[in-house]
């Protein structure tokens, strides 16, 4: 690498690396893609399903350092203006402190994913895809679980228990495709998506504006078929349907779950009631005194009563924003009540019935 290259790096450039260093793998010691790459006023890293690049024009070094290293090196020396050293194959950091780390030489690291010159869509509404994680499965086995789907104009997820989706706003529909959630966190809310190769890329600025030195994140695509959610939803609208205050019922159920995280939704003569039972015995019940009306003329909200898991119930209403949101529970042809579910805007929750 020759002669030292000294560069100053301003704070914001340096919390650039650190987020960039999350992308990369945590897996195994001399695995290449468990590194920070720095080249030509870029910094890098790729892990096995997804990957980041970010522009640092104050840094024009060339080294790959392992990512976790590198965090730990930013944060002991300080949130401040931080220098950067090259000196063969080290990296030194100076700060409010001083780290060395032992790098390696970017021609043996693989090459970064770039992204297509065409095709980019518009998207309004990227930050809040976050709130599709609680229905994202920890099963990585089943990946066409453990991904988000987008669709059309529409983003959503399911763990096979219950599914949410958000409304989005594009300028052309989205391709049909699952991508893991990983690299969908701590999005601007206005992003531009476009897919080559095996990969959704996503850009924050405008890339039909020409913008150099872009900032981009990459995911892979799994190939695999999202589970047929419409056909529920469908058959729940035509359903008659409660407007619920949503604050009150989210009380009603953390109450509840105080007892037992599984919970119970009674429908009797069009009013609620959120029931927790242990042994067979009703240990309490909570009534809301909100009057459901009914918007489907002519009919009346199905009686029954219903099983759910309050953790995955919590967070779909936490994650609605109106004072009201509207329920729907469909009936089950073996009797009592099938799945619930909430649409609030532009986010849609469904959630499957549980065994009590």
């Amino acid at each position: 690498m020759g002669a030292a290259a000294h560069q100053g790096c301003p704070v914001n450039a340096a919390e650039a690396v650190k987020e960039v260093a999350g992308f990369a793998s945590d897996e195994g010691t001399f695995n290449p893609f468990t590194n920070v790459c720095f080249h030509k006023g870029e910094v890098w890293a790729m892990g096995p399903s997804a990957g980041a690049v970010e522009p640092t024009p104050e840094l024009d070094i060339s080294i790959a350092v392992p990512s976790r290293k590198l965090v730990k090196a930013l944060q002991a020396v300080g949130k401040k203006d931080v220098e950067f050293t090259v000196e063969g194959s080290r990296l030194t950091i100076r700060g409010a402190g001083k780290a060395t780390l032992e790098g390696a030489l970017i021609k043996d690291q693989p090459k970064v994913h770039r992204p297509p010159t065409e095709g980019w869509i518009q998207v309004v509404g990227m930050s809040r895809l976050p709130q599709l994680e609680d229905t994202v499965s920890k099963d990585t086995t089943r990946r066409h679980l453990s991904g988000i789907h987008f669709q059309e104009d529409r983003a959503e997820s399911t763990d096979g228990h219950g599914m949410m989706r958000l409304q989005l706003q594009v300028d052309q529909p989205l391709p049909n495709i699952i991508v893991m959630a990983a690299a969908l966190a701590g999005l601007p809310d206005v992003c531009w998506l476009a897919h080559q190769g095996g990969r959704l890329f996503i850009s924050p600025e405008d890339p039909t504006k020409g913008n150099a030195g872009l900032g981009y994140r990459f995911a892979g695509i799994v190939e695999a078929a999202f589970p047929p959610a419409q056909e529920i939803i469908n058959g729940a609208k035509q359903q008659p349907v409660m407007t619920v205050d949503r604050l009150a019922l989210i009380d009603l159920v953390k109450r509840a779950r105080l007892a037992n995280k599984n919970i119970k939704l009674e429908v009797v003569r069009n009013k609620l009631t959120v029931v927790v039972e242990e042994g067979g015995d009703t240990l309490f019940a909570f009534a809301s005194s909100v009057e459901f009306e009914t918007k489907v003329k002519g009919n009346a909200v199905p009686n029954g009563v219903i099983g759910f898991d309050s953790t995955l119930l919590l967070p779909m209403l936490s994650h609605a924003t109106s004072a009201t949101v509207d329920i729907w529970m469909t009936p089950d042809p073996k009797g009592g009540l099938g799945p619930l579910m909430l649409i609030d805007g532009e986010f849609t929750a469904v959630l499957m019935p549980c065994r009590l």
